[in-house]
């Protein structure tokens, strides 16, 4: 089972993103999700939304660049997190910018809500730039829009088991793993959005999930510059979806 990390650019800072990113890249992350920051991430739990605002300070395109490369020089495939909200009015300009940066493809969480009825044309800008699009969907996403945009996917899918991050409510993995493969297929499918802990990542590798993303459990480590607690965290995960 594959392991997807989220960081927000830019946060808490540069300096201590690049040492978090240098421990992910010795212990076994397969991928990292970078989030642009923006002035509304609404889809967000209050956790991730706080990391925004601090980053909206500290964001910079040449720091950008050098993490994408320095990742892909691990080995490790670099995607872009990105609210369309904070980038449609220069989206053609912006798209052509993440492409050379380098990154393997997209993930737009706010496409299937607020920018349903423009998404053919998002992804044939998309598609002009060579960026693949990974689509975000959640229990609540209609079956048949679902469907749709991961027919315009690549190699894999991220399912959001909650429809926010970092919030605490109670759902089961199995009723959930079973209703991501029935609707996704045999595509790579990502669950994230709402993992919370140790037991859920073994529960997930014992039902057969293909990867796992986590972001809001990072964040007690970054905000107290823990790389150690970080590392010995990710020894953890690894034990529990190996």
């Amino acid at each position: 089972m594959k392991l997807t990390l989220y960081f927000t650019l830019g946060y808490p800072d540069n300096e201590v993103l690049d040492e978090f990113l240098e421990v992910a890249s010795e212990n076994g992350v397969e991928r990292v999700e970078l989030g642009f920051p923006s002035a509304d991430p609404r889809y967000d739990g209050p956790m991730i939304k706080r990391t925004h605002e601090v980053a909206m300070g500290n964001y910079a395109d040449q720091a950008t660049k050098n993490i994408v490369k320095r990742l892909n020089s691990c080995g490790i495939k670099a995607y872009a997190l990105v609210y369309l909200n904070s980038v449609m009015k220069s989206l053609d300009s912006f798209l052509e910018k993440i492409s050379s940066f380098g990154f393997d493809g997209i993930i737009l969480p706010d496409l299937l809500i607020d920018y349903f009825s423009g998404m053919n044309q998002i992804l044939s800008a998309l598609k002009e730039q060579g960026i693949n699009i990974i689509p975000f969907v959640t229990p609540s996403t209609p079956d048949a829009v679902a469907r749709y945009v991961i027919s315009e996917a690549g190699k894999w899918i991220y399912y959001g088991l909650l429809p926010s991050t970092g919030i605490t409510v109670p759902y089961s993995l199995k009723e959930l793993y079973g209703r991501a493969r029935e609707i996704i297929g045999s595509k790579e499918i990502c669950f994230g959005f709402g993992l919370r802990n140790i037991p859920q990542i073994r529960e997930l590798n014992e039902l057969g999930a293909d990867s796992i993303a986590i972001g809001s459990k990072l964040l007690e480590f970054l905000e107290q510059r823990n790389t150690g607690g970080f590392k010995a965290f990710l020894e953890e995960v690894n034990v529990a979806r190996n």
